[in-house]
């Protein structure tokens, strides 16, 4: 049986109604059935771990777990990068670390970067981190 409201999607909820004083059965995809009868306050997104919402984690700048990155990513990422320079988070690396290491942790950061530009269909970017990756790689005698 088909959503009575759009017509498209298979219905797997039904909802009971009273018209003309009988009841009457109305059945509805779970988007429709989400859409209409689900209260405002449960459509803020919410980190299924915590519970902390997407607003609270945007006003705090704090996440309630380590889910929230995942639940809320596409809103954390633009403010992870610009804060920490970075999308990954790779502790703080030695001073006297090797030059090697930090260009392993640099390309590593490019493929993470040229990966949500190519979700953004952000041709530019992609060329520019490609570029500079293949420049690391050539520093890095190829590896």
């Amino acid at each position: 049986m088909l959503c009575m409201h759009c017509g498209h999607n298979q219905a797997t909820k039904s909802k009971e109604v009273v018209e003309g004083g009988k009841k009457v059965s109305k059945f509805y995809c779970a988007e429709c059935f989400r859409a209409l009868f689900q209260p405002e306050e449960e459509k803020v997104q919410k980190c299924p771990y915590c519970g902390k919402s997407k607003d609270a984690v945007l006003k705090s700048g704090l996440v309630g777990c380590a889910n929230c990155y995942t639940t809320f990513s596409k809103q954390l990422l633009p403010i992870v990068q610009k804060t920490q320079d970075s999308v990954l988070h790779t502790g703080e690396t030695p001073k006297e670390a090797d030059r090697e290491v930090r260009l392993k942790i640099r390309l590593r950061e490019l493929q993470v970067l040229m990966d949500k530009r190519m979700e953004e269909e952000n041709v530019e970017k992609v060329k520019e981190y490609s570029k500079e990756s293949r420049r690391i790689s050539a520093l890095m005698g190829g590896k």
